[in-house]
Order: structure tokens, then sequence, then C-alpha cells
């Protein structure tokens, strides 16, 4: 069962989070290829938010009720928090891209760390919330992934991450706010 968790944030001078304790830690529903309903998808968008494109995707998906998932990669929520704010408030949710877009990979653990968390902190900066969900550039490091992926899928469970695949029916997991609203 899914639970949001709880937490506990100070906020510095500038109206920026200073510090966060979790008093309860979030938990997602775990999605697998037989659970989901026949005909059913989740829309998701990558390496944003654009300036130009993403303004424009928002447009489509509010004409038309269809909430999103926006995998963000830091930098760019960095430089245009106004979009990433919009998405939030237009009922999309917001996911970990990374920070720089590295193929994460081929990475030290301690850069994945660091790009992982610089992208959480900036998410929750902007919109006032965490995101569990994290997305690999590029698709490295999917969960059904052979090979080196072990040690990034080690990483990002003990960071309290959902991975969320880029193939079509290869979800590990998802815990988005229209999924159980009907």
């Amino acid at each position: 069962m899914e639970s949001p968790g709880t937490r506990r944030i100070a906020l510095n001078k500038d109206g920026l989070i200073a510090s966060e304790t979790f008093t309860q830690y979030p938990s997602p529903y775990v999605l697998h290829p037989e659970d989901a309903t026949k005909g059913a998808l989740a829309l998701t968008f990558d390496d944003g938010p654009d300036p130009i494109y993403t303004p424009q995707v928002l447009n489509v998906l509010e004409k038309h009720h269809v909430p999103a998932t926006f995998f963000v990669i830091g930098e760019h929520a960095d430089r245009y928090p106004g979009i990433v704010r919009r998405c939030w408030n237009d009922g999309c949710e917001i996911g970990n891209h990374t920070f720089t877009h590295p193929n994460i990979l081929r990475v030290s653990d301690l850069r994945a760390k660091l790009e992982i968390n610089a992208t959480q902190r900036t998410i929750e900066s902007i919109i006032g919330h965490s995101s569990r969900l994290f997305r690999a550039p590029y698709g490295e490091g999917d969960s059904n992934a052979e090979g080196q992926n072990g040690d990034l899928l080690r990483i990002l469970q003990k960071m309290g991450y959902v991975i969320v695949d880029m193939g079509i029916n290869r979800w590990t997991g998802c815990n988005l706010r229209w999924t159980n609203e009907g």
C-alpha cells in the first residue's frame, strides 16, 4: 500500500529549504506489467524542462486533461524553475533525471549520488516536495538491463528511489498521483 510519508522542513531567510527531516518515509506502489490495467499507460517526458517545448506539451496535456510525469535534468530545472512549478501545479509528477545527464553507469558511485542528490534538492526547492521517481539518462541502468547496473540499483534503493524504466511493460514501480484518482 502506498504511503506519502511525512517530513519537516526548515527554510532559510531566502525561502529555500535549509534542512529536512523525514518522520515517516514514503513508500510507493510497486507496479508490474501484470498489474496494469489493459490499455492504460503512463505518459512520461525526459530531459526538460525546455523553455520552448515543455510549455507547448503542457498546453496540450491541459487541453485534454491528461497528466504526465516529467523527468527533469537538475541544471535545466534550476534554469527554468517556473516551468517545473507549472508542471507540478498542472497535476503532473516530477521525477529525477540527474543534474547534468551523464551516462550514469560510466560515472563513479560518488558522482552518481551527487547528480541525484543535486537534482533532488533542486526539485524540492522549486516545488516544496521531494520526488522518489528516478529514470536514468539514456535508459542506462533500467531494472531489466543486464550487467553493471547492479551497483546503481543498490545505490538508488538505498536512497529510496523507485526506478521508472523507459520501456513499455518494464516498470519496476511508480508512485503517480493520478493512478489513485480513478
